[in-house]
């Protein structure tokens, strides 16, 4: 959660509202942008986790129709917009500020009075920059060096102190710099993360609970406005075979582990098996094997009980977060923020899923 002076009651009680955006060609600084509308996404289950829908006036103090002007903030020839929410309560007039995403230009439409632009966070450099030559692990690489050379330059990297390292074997990359990258991920095991910069965070597997740092509740001074249902078996794997590809004189895999869902209305039991393989070099233990397949396990099952709730807009929610969603008459459930979408202005509310874990 970023840390701001907002409370509750800020929220409830109504907010001075306004987005920032600035756009970037390189480290050249191209304009800010004026805001007529749109929104900021991000969601656990994307591969590129975050996108901007953004609305700017034709016409205010320029015309923003970018035409073939390479230059024009808005056009899409390697442009990226900083994009960062500045509220400021009603009495106090007390200002908090909050990064919200960067995001490179994917196209723009004219739509008469409006421009409709569209970006892709920083993760789709990842997507874009495939390796142009065969790429090897390098003698004596660990994880967290190989993921740096993994990681272009123009990104920031933070890798958590928390992760512990380990050597990796010999072995060479396909031609996705992405799909290097998540199997690197899956394999130690971590998830990576966008920050409100467009920084990357390597951080370690969420833990089964812990304490909620945000309290998400319906009636007085509460800011849910509505908790919606769904279900689907789709995507839901309640067993994980994870294997390194280093072979006995036998002919099978060296480290190979199972995790199994025993418990809760995707029991293996009741639900019936669906199950997932995973198979990696990187995997050159029994213990790195079995943290892979419950790591696996749990991000698969999690998803499953995820709850859409439409809020008031809170800009200090991100990925992740812990929380407890207070409704139904008073029932409190633990979950983590898997995704949010946040508008631009403050004329809509805010859609938050939560998967519940407790």
């Amino acid at each position: 959660m970023i840390p701001s002076s907002l409370t509750d009651a800020d929220l409830a009680g109504g907010l001075k509202w306004e987005a920032l955006v600035s756009s970037w060609r390189g480290t050249r600084y191209l304009g800010d942008v004026p805001v007529a509308g749109g929104s900021v996404t991000w969601s656990t289950s994307r591969e590129v986790q975050g996108s901007l829908d953004l609305l700017v006036p034709r016409r205010m103090g320029r015309d923003w129709l970018p035409g073939r002007d390479v230059l024009h903030p808005l056009a899409c020839k390697g442009q990226s917009l900083a994009v960062t929410i500045r509220t400021s309560t009603l009495v106090s007039q007390r200002v908090d500020i909050f990064p919200v995403g960067r995001f490179g230009i994917a196209e723009w439409q004219d739509e008469g009075g409006t421009i409709r632009v569209s970006g892709l966070s920083m993760g789709q450099r990842l997507v874009d920059d495939g390796f142009t030559s065969p790429m090897s692990a390098r003698l004596g690489g660990t994880l967290a060096s190989e993921l740096r050379r993994l990681i272009p330059a123009s990104l920031g990297l933070r890798i958590s102190p928390l992760l512990a390292d380990r050597a990796v074997p010999k072995m060479s990359w396909g031609d996705s710099r992405m799909d290097a990258i998540k199997e690197l991920l899956a394999a130690w095991p971590a998830r990576m993360r966008e920050d409100g910069e467009g920084n990357l965070q390597v951080l370690p597997p969420l833990p089964d609970a812990t304490a909620p740092v945000a309290r998400l509740h319906d009636g007085p001074g509460g800011t849910v406005v509505t908790a919606y249902g769904s279900d689907t078996r789709q995507g839901i794997h309640n067993i994980v075979v994870a294997r390194g590809q280093d072979m006995t004189d036998s002919g099978i895999p060296a480290y190979q582990a199972v995790a199994e869902q025993s418990t809760g209305p995707y029991a293996v039991a009741d639900y019936g098996r669906v199950v997932r393989y995973f198979s990696s070099p990187l995997i050159t233990s029994q213990h790195a094997c079995q943290a892979s397949a419950d790591t696996m396990l749990a991000n698969s099952i999690r998803p499953a009980s995820a709850e859409p709730l439409t809020m008031a807009p809170d800009p200090r929610l991100q990925m992740d977060d812990p929380v407890s969603v207070v409704s139904d008459g008073g029932r409190t459930r633990l979950g983590y923020v898997s995704g949010y979408q946040l508008p631009l202005v403050a004329d809509s509310d805010m859609r938050v899923d939560v998967e519940v874990v407790a």
